[in-house]
């Protein structure tokens, strides 16, 4: 398991916490969190358009974008670095500045998956990024947390959690049957 070189690291696994050089930061808004969260599973560059409505659904577009500045300049202000990779219209988090626990868990299996286990030595090390990835499953994902109103993005999280929940069960047996 090694940290992003920026020293910035985002764990997913029970309860959120955004931690620069080994001590936990809190952002002063609980949805600037969901926002890290879901930046962190995202598959590239997210419309701010679609992340303001998803966090702040009960606001009219206007106010829901300025909520979603505010949150976006919390993050920016807990650590320096280019951490976050933010445009006009979208926004991601740059993988390299930042180390996230699930996408660790995640790039675990996929590199256990792209390996056949036909010698003793591959099984071994098909072991050992088993443990690795057990490891960092320390509670589901966000136990613990939520926005409150917006059943959207309550889903989502309930879909993650599920779906990290049946790749760690997958793992356990793997672990069992070696």
């Amino acid at each position: 398991m090694s940290n992003a070189d920026s020293g910035l690291s985002l764990s997913l696994f029970g309860e959120p916490q955004l931690a620069y050089r080994g001590r936990i930061v809190y952002p002063d808004r609980r949805k600037a969190l969901a926002l890290l969260a879901y930046l962190a599973l995202a598959e590239g560059r997210q419309s701010r358009d679609v992340l303001a409505a998803l966090l702040w659904p009960t606001l009219d577009q206007q106010h829901a974008r300025a909520a979603l500045r505010s949150a976006v300049y919390a993050l920016g202000s807990l650590a320096p670095g280019a951490w976050l990779d933010k445009t006009r219209d979208t926004l991601s988090l740059r993988p390299q500045e930042i180390w996230v626990d699930v996408r660790e868990f995640l790039a675990l299996l996929a590199e256990n998956r792209a390996y056949a286990h036909s010698s003793a030595e591959l099984a071994t090390e098909s072991v050992v990024r088993l443990e690795r990835a057990a490891a960092l499953y320390r509670a589901d994902f966000t136990e613990g947390f939520s926005v409150g109103d917006s059943a959207e993005y309550d889903e989502w999280q309930l879909i993650q959690r599920e779906w990290l929940r049946r790749e760690f069960a997958h793992v356990l047996a793997r672990l069992a049957t070696y």
